[in-house]
């Protein structure tokens, strides 16, 4: 494959989309959820995004009943997103910090299925956070393969944080490695005089793993992105395309170790 993919983000005009006379979507005002068409390469993803729960556990439904009949594990890829801390509601202090640091708490996760639908979800920004109870319920099925980069850290923070229970993470390097060998993901390297191994990242095993696909490293403002702040169409593209690139990977994965699919 020659040159780095391409991607693009288009937003949708509100629609609805009925099936059996009931709506896709909760037919409120558009200020509700957003649609985006992201191209990345050939494909096409359709991705929504919210904070409400309403819409979550409308989407849920709705994709599910697409999966829920095929045989195997069902995957899915996830990306989450972090952000500064809040201060106190009395405090006039600004957050200081890296949004990119582990340890800041998780402001957004990217939920991808089947290739071809993304669910971007941010916290809503209120200081009596509620957990989401629809996606607490998907991912706490264990015929799930919830596959990412950091995924059981990951899943212990929004157990921790967010009160949702992610039954089934799978780590997506030890994937690779299984499917096409630990040298081929994990790599050492010499830093300050020591050895150390250190696994590729996403945009490397996605070279690896997906014939080759070139996909170009994320912008420091993207990487850097408070995902408790509003976002903008390049933070959606991204968080997108993290979360169908490991979609993708997991699938290939599964598939070359011989899960049925």
């Amino acid at each position: 494959m020659k040159g780095e993919v391409e991607m693009s983000i288009e937003k949708e005009e509100e629609e609805e989309e009925e099936e059996g006379g009931v709506p896709y979507y909760w037919s409120g005002p558009k200020s509700y959820y957003e649609i985006g068409v992201v191209r990345i390469g050939d494909r096409i993803i359709e991705t929504t995004t919210s904070d409400y729960h309403f819409v979550v556990k409308k989407w849920l439904r709705y994709i599910d009943r697409n999966y829920r009949k095929r045989r195997g594990p069902l995957v899915a890829g996830l990306a989450v997103f972090r952000g500064l801390p809040r201060p106190p509601c009395w405090s006039w202090r600004k957050p200081s910090g890296s949004p990119s640091n582990p340890n800041s708490p998780i402001r957004a996760i990217a939920l991808c299925l089947g290739g071809s639908h993304c669910l971007l979800y941010q916290d809503d920004g209120y200081y009596d956070f509620r957990t989401p109870q629809g996606l607490n319920d998907f991912l706490s099925n264990r015929n799930l393969a919830v596959v990412g980069i950091g995924v059981k850290r990951d899943a212990e923070r929004l157990a921790a944080e967010w009160g949702i229970h992610v039954a089934h993470p799978v780590e997506l390097r030890t994937l690779a490695a299984r499917a096409f060998g630990e040298e081929q993901v994990w790599k050492a390297n010499l830093v300050r005089g020591r050895i150390m191994i250190k696994g590729l990242g996403l945009e490397k095993l996605a070279e690896l793993v997906l014939d080759g696909m070139k996909v170009g490293t994320k912008p420091a403002r993207v990487v850097e992105k408070d995902w408790g702040e509003e976002t903008q169409n390049e933070h959606i593209m991204y968080a997108t395309r993290d979360a169908f690139l490991c979609f993708e990977i997991g699938l290939r994965c599964l598939k070359k170790i011989g899960h049925r699919t």
